[in-house]
């Protein structure tokens, strides 16, 4: 049989790493990050024309069945977590429940330099996952460790974007496996990001927090952390972050992406998914510390947060209010006309002429849009506070 990536070729391939963990040679398929910056699957000349690796590919196929099971906004009780958090803090919760059970939890960190999907059994470690990391991460072969812990009997948590967990969920089925899915916006390039580091400074690169709160969370600063410098960008100004929510430089499979849910809530891949609560009624705002919108897609997930209820605030609320300022959990980012070119052009200009080119930004006309903005804004809240609906 031909392997996974021939069957789907490299452009709908998301770098899942789903059949890197069902490959029965360890040295069979390499991954490696391709020239525009994002981790494809490489045959060697070791593969055995098995087809195994297709048994892990979500591209190939993979189970929708999940239906929507409550909505929530939601935040932990403990301020510290909710201040090192990108959001209200509720994966800690979850994964402090995995870890008082002598479970242990999978997620995303940052690893000298660059991010990595990893372990941790300890709840003075989960501060290693907190925060959101916008940029590719090597699963490694982590869904092959989830096997053996569950075998163990362990209680297993799994984080990841909704691609890595279809793959999960192809290789791994198990009541003891909990997954937990994120609204994506899509994911940008390694190589993009490793410019923009490259240019920030020349000292030795150690992460990056892309939503530190020092400024609130609907005021989130970017931190780039090297041997000694801290550079710190508004999330406005920042070239990279910007460059991504224009869309400028995604995985090709972003464009259309396959592991969406249903604008009804149904079908998400994960038992849980998260994301930030963005249009949060007023009365749930949290002192602007960062609010969780929480999705149950399933029983199971409803089990788990009914074990959370004492640890966190929340208010159940209906999906249409959730998913107004949340569509990506139903829809692709749009396709950039300026992508191809935008690739061809990376090695020879620096950032901040790319962003002229591609996605430039009119700074006046930026002011005079965000002081007609927060004009207004002032306006309707004295409004409402002279006719007693604000105290």
């Amino acid at each position: 049989m031909e392997p996974a990536i021939k069957v789907i070729g490299l452009g709908k391939c998301t770098g899942c790493f789903g059949c890197k963990n069902s490959c029965p040679v360890s040295n069979a398929i390499e991954m490696k990050i391709d020239s525009e910056g994002f981790y494809k699957p490489y045959i060697t000349k070791f593969c055995i024309n098995c087809g195994k690796c297709q048994q892990g590919c979500p591209v190939i196929s993979y189970e929708k069945n999940n239906k929507l099971n409550g909505v929530y906004a939601a935040w932990s009780l403990d301020n510290r977590t909710v201040l090192k958090s990108s959001s209200g803090g509720i994966f800690t919760e979850i994964a402090k429940i995995i870890i008082e059970n002598e479970g242990v939890v999978f997620g995303a960190t940052w690893d000298q330099g660059i991010v990595k999907h990893s372990k941790i059994n300890k709840i003075e470690e989960i501060y290693k996952l907190q925060g959101s990391k916008y940029i590719p991460s090597d699963i490694g072969e982590t869904f092959i460790e989830v096997k053996k812990y569950l075998k163990l009997g362990k209680k297993v948590l799994y984080s990841g974007l909704p691609c890595q967990i279809a793959a999960l969920k192809k290789i791994v089925s198990n009541e003891n496996l909990l997954t937990v899915d994120l609204i994506c916006h899509g994911v940008p390039s390694l190589n993009v990001f490793k410019k923009y580091i490259n240019e920030l400074s020349k000292e030795e690169f150690k992460s990056t927090d892309f939503r530190n709160k020092d400024k609130k969370w609907t005021n989130y600063l970017i931190r780039y952390f090297f041997r000694k410098e801290i550079i710190t960008h508004s999330q406005k100004e920042d070239i990279f972050f910007r460059g991504f929510m224009k869309d400028v430089y995604l995985g090709k499979p972003c464009y259309n992406c396959q592991f969406k849910g249903e604008k009804s809530g149904n079908a998400r891949i994960a038992d849980i998914t998260l994301a930030d609560f963005w249009g949060i009624p007023r009365k749930l705002f949290n002192k602007d510390q960062g609010v969780s919108l929480v999705v149950l897609n399933n029983e199971k997930a409803r089990l788990y947060f009914e074990l959370l209820e004492k640890n966190i605030f929340f208010e159940e609320v209906t999906i249409e209010k959730a998913l107004k300022w949340n569509k990506s959990f139903f829809e692709s980012a749009k396709s950039n006309q300026n992508r191809k070119e935008f690739f061809k052009d990376l090695s020879e200009y620096t950032m901040p002429k790319l962003e002229k080119k591609y996605f430039p930004r009119d700074k006046k006309i930026y002011e005079i849009y965000s002081f007609s903005i927060n004009l207004i804004k002032r306006f309707i809240k004295f409004i409402l506070w002279k006719i007693g609906v604000l105290e």
